[in-house]
């Protein structure tokens, strides 16, 4: 047999957007680039609500993920786990992969359907 397997799209699947594309963010993890695909999976996007809009305004004018986290409501998950993980390590990015697990799955399928 050969072939790969196809990831099953459950879940989270709100990504991809006209002003940030699905594919990507899927192109910044395949290429291990994780400041971009954190910067493009945080960045402020039109037309989200005013809680939303206001923490992805925080992390990219200020980068203090303290603050941002504070305002980003618990629904937003995949965001909350990447800004989590910036509190816990201070800034550092060695744990950036682990906090960027929740969206590769989706992410990378996606840059390999375009």
């Amino acid at each position: 047999m050969t072939g790969f397997l196809a990831y099953v799209q459950a879940g989270m699947q709100r990504f991809g957007t006209a002003s940030i594309p699905t594919h990507a963010i899927g192109l910044a993890l395949l290429r291990s680039d994780w400041a971009k695909a954190v910067d493009l999976i945080l960045r402020p996007r039109p037309g989200e609500a005013p809680d939303i809009h206001e923490a992805r305004r925080i992390w990219a004018e200020e980068k203090n993920a303290e603050a941002a986290l504070a305002l980003m409501p618990r629904r937003v998950v995949a965001e909350r786990c990447i800004l989590e993980s910036f509190s816990k390590m201070g800034g550092d990015t060695r744990n950036l992969v682990g906090a960027l697990s929740t969206v590769c799955m989706i992410s990378t399928h996606e840059c390999e359907a375009d």
